[in-house]
């Protein structure tokens, strides 16, 4: 029989389907093991679970606070408390424990307005204890960027870098390299702008989040937050906003100058006749840029000031613009313990002045209080002057006689606190409220345990330690207690620095100026009273375009006892390598608010627009600070002087950078 080929054919299709429906399955199996061994045996490079966010109160506030996370991205944060501020915290904080170098970047979306100075933004806190070490990078509701850090535990808030940068939403971030903290400020979290930064000696592990303080123990305020980026950063040096082309910079790295030089509103003093002296030049040949003027008015306790007066006190202030100084000012009744004036006499005067002092604000470094009892230093009146409504009414008289640019000193911080309950903070310095134009002066430093009654508790030298990191203060040394161990070189220097002294008197009391001088640190006074910036490194773009813009960086710090604590305007010169023409281009009206107070550095960064009138060519730069005023702003001898090696230019007031820039078309 012949066999059925289609049944064969059938046998043999069954046969291979079984073979291959057998390798499939083998083929199958193999891959299931492989992705289960793949499941088990992850790879390094996929990232780990989000750490989980944590949150609590830090400090006293007086309504919890609490965290709603909408994802690990995107939160809601209700906080009170008093502040970010002095030396312990209440606020609400959000966080997570991080070790080594790292970085926390959010954009801010709002923040309630409870207070002017709420606060909603990124910190990294050694501790969650009030009094801990920390930096934070903020924004309040009114639209200041604020860089706030506590370098050491229990220690008082510092500030720096403020920027006015509109209402939110704005981004904020915060680095952390080795022991520095640098904080950056965005509209968009592309471009990204220096506000400053700090070194502070932290622990390896610390808490980084977000913090929100009402500014208030009765209220809470929301803040929102967005985007945010907790990052452990490697050893190298990341740019929080790396460009892909970016514009080479050059860097310069600046010595020390060790050298005694003058420069304005600072320093000691001589005493000067204002009434009838008519040259000054004896005090700039001895190296002093102030004068105190002690202006007698015992003939006009009675009596409106005559015209011949007020002539030889304009006369007197020509002298004095003439001889390159500026005058400490202070009126009085007297010299002892006689009358002084009845108020309303007072008032009369101070109005009669009012025009006078507007008139040459340009040369009076500030004016003080004066007036009433004994020496015009506010104790012995005999009408009563002391009394807190006269105070009160006289010096608000005196605030509004002088331009809003200059300050007023008080001679005791008590008085100065009946006004200001409050000490002045740094947010609310060197603006032209009468609390920041309130300072005070010490007239009988270290005589004894009181220094004459300046200060009878601990709470008036704590009051006078935080308002004179930002008001001006001064004043001389007195015999009531003669030499002393309390007024030897190591706590006369302690004191200064505590203090932030800005200028003393070289005359009075001349037995104690004298052992200053024995003791080897008269040297070293004369170089500290007052601000002594110095220029640790700056970087400048290597080129730029005509009409274009350069990227400019200061690393500065004060060495000196006090600040500046007058306005005066920071400008970038650019001097042309052949033709020698210069531009000047304005960073600031104000550089009190980007220079270092006393001990701090600043790393100060700023984005320089050239006018098109800045022709191709190789440029020179220099920094400048003159003074504002008009007659004086040419005039090298009221410029600011910084403390490098080989920078100042004593012709034109400049401090050279040693950088060249290139203007290519």
């Amino acid at each position: 029989m012949k066999p059925n080929n289609r049944s064969l054919g059938r046998v043999a299709i069954d046969k291979h389907s079984t073979q291959l429906r057998f390798y499939l399955l083998l083929i199958i199996s193999i891959l299931l093991l492989a992705a289960c061994s793949r499941t088990l045996d992850a790879p390094p490079n996929i990232p780990p679970p989000a750490p989980a966010w944590q949150s609590d109160d830090v400090g006293q506030v007086g309504i919890p606070g609490d965290t709603d996370f909408i994802n690990q991205q995107h939160a809601v944060v209700r906080g009170s408390g008093e502040d970010i501020w002095g030396s312990a915290d209440s606020f609400h904080f959000a966080y997570q424990p991080l070790r080594g170098d790292s970085a926390i970047t959010a954009r801010v979306v709002s923040i309630d307005n409870t207070h002017q100075w709420a606060k909603a933004g990124v910190m990294i806190r050694e501790q969650l204890t009030p009094n801990s070490k920390h930096a934070l990078v903020a924004l309040t509701p009114l639209g200041i960027v604020e860089f706030n850090w506590r370098p050491e535990t229990g220690g008082l808030t510092s500030n720096s870098g403020n920027r006015q940068v509109g209402v939110s939403p704005r981004w904020v971030r915060l680095v952390r390299q080795g022991n520095t903290f640098s904080s950056y400020e965005s509209a968009d979290g592309v471009a990204w702008q220096l506000v400053a930064s700090t070194e502070i000696v932290m622990a390896e592990q610390v808490y980084v989040g977000l913090a929100v303080t009402s500014r208030s123990n009765s209220q809470i305020a929301l803040g929102e937050l967005e985007q945010i980026n907790v990052q452990a950063l490697p050893d190298t040096d990341p740019d929080p906003d790396p460009d892909p082309n970016p514009e080479p910079m050059i860097r310069v790295a600046y010595d020390p100058d060790y050298s005694d030089f003058p420069n304005p509103e600072r320093g000691f003093y001589s005493y000067i006749n204002l009434l009838t002296g008519r040259d000054f030049s004896g005090l700039a040949a001895q190296g002093l840029t102030l004068g105190h003027a002690y202006v007698r008015l015992d003939n006009y306790r009675y009596q409106p000031l005559p015209e011949h007066l007020l002539t030889n006190l304009r006369q007197g202030f020509a002298a004095a613009r003439s001889a390159g100084i500026k005058v400490i000012l202070r009126f009085s009744y007297n010299f002892g313990f006689v009358s002084d004036a009845p108020l309303n006499n007072v008032l009369q005067h101070i109005d009669q002045l009012a025009p006078l002092l507007r008139e040459n604000q340009d040369v009076i470094a500030v004016l003080q209080a004066g007036f009433i009892g004994a020496w015009g230093e506010w104790h012995g009146s005999t009408y009563g002057l002391t009394a807190l409504a006269s105070r009160e009414a006289i010096t608000n008289a005196l605030l509004q006689a002088l331009p809003p640019s200059r300050m007023i000193q008080i001679r005791y911080p008590r008085y100065v606190r009946d006004l200001h309950p409050t000490p002045l903070r740094s947010d609310q310095a060197f603006t032209i409220s009468n609390q920041a134009r309130t300072g005070h002066h010490n007239d009988c430093l270290l005589t004894n345990a009181s220094d004459a009654g300046t200060y009878l508790s601990e709470q008036d030298r704590w009051y006078a330690e935080q308002i004179s990191q930002f008001t001006v203060i001064g004043g001389e040394t007195c015999d009531l207690g003669g030499l002393s161990e309390r007024n030897h070189c190591s706590n006369f220097l302690a004191e200064l620095d505590r203090f932030n002294w800005d200028y003393l008197n070289h005359e009075f009391w001349r037995p104690l100026i004298d052992q200053l001088r024995a003791q080897g640190c008269y040297p070293e006074i004369r170089q500290r009273l007052g601000y002594r910036l110095r220029l640790i490194e700056a970087a400048i773009s290597r080129q730029t375009s005509q009409g274009g813009s350069l990227s400019l960086e200061l690393r500065m710090t004060n060495d000196g006892f006090g600040k500046v604590y007058n306005p005066r305007p920071m400008e970038v010169v650019l001097r042309h390598t052949g033709t020698r023409s210069e531009h000047v281009i304005r960073l600031t009206d104000d550089a009190r608010t980007l220079l270092p107070l006393s001990g701090e550095t600043r790393h100060l960064a700023f984005n320089v627009a050239l006018p098109n009138s800045v022709a191709v060519g190789s440029y020179e730069v220099f920094l400048r600070l003159p003074d504002p005023a008009p007659l004086l702003n040419p005039r090298a001898q009221y410029s600011i002087r910084l403390a490098n090696a080989g920078t100042w230019e004593a012709s034109s007031g400049y401090n050279a950078l040693r950088l060249t820039v290139a203007v290519t078309p």
